[in-house]
């Protein structure tokens, strides 16, 4: 079940943070970002335009995703994460998530964000959705790919 969930959804954010999996806190240890893993996800629930939460048949949480306006710069921002659960679960995250990246990219023709190169399960889950990654780049002394997924123009 896919729910569409605010800041106020402490319990499905607080189900995420709790199961988190260690790749998306490894990936987010890379960034050097100051702020904890829970003031990150809180944050990035709080600034998203659109945010959904992906719960498997007993309610818990599988993953969390939205998208954002960023400041300064074009599209919207894209995040997802997930818990231990999505393993179990692939076929509705990979329902969910694409399906919500579809809508999103018809609305604001771009998305976009990074992601660690080290975390292989989610670079391979971004090929299957069709991104196109640009250049590795480095963020605090660590390699990441950019990533995006732009309207085609047969999609109006």
């Amino acid at each position: 079940m896919v729910k569409k969930i605010t800041v106020e959804d402490v319990e499905y954010i607080e189900d995420l943070i709790r199961h988190l999996r260690a790749s998306d806190i490894d990936e987010y240890a890379q960034t050097g970002l100051e702020e904890t893993v829970p003031e990150a996800v809180y944050r990035s629930v709080r600034e998203s335009e659109e945010c959904y939460c992906l719960l498997d048949k007993n309610e818990r949480v599988i993953a969390i995703f939205g998208v954002s306006e960023p400041l300064l710069v074009g599209g919207r921002l894209v995040w997802a994460l997930g818990t231990d659960l999505v393993e179990r679960n692939k076929k509705s995250f990979t329902k969910a998530t694409k399906r919500a990246l579809r809508q999103w990219v018809r609305e604001y023709g771009l998305l976009w964000n990074t992601v660690a190169v080290s975390n292989q399960k989610t670079v391979k889950w971004l090929e299957w959705l069709g991104v196109e990654f640009g250049n590795e780049t480095t963020i605090n002394g660590n390699r990441f790919l950019p990533f995006c997924i732009y309207k085609d123009k047969g999609d109006d």
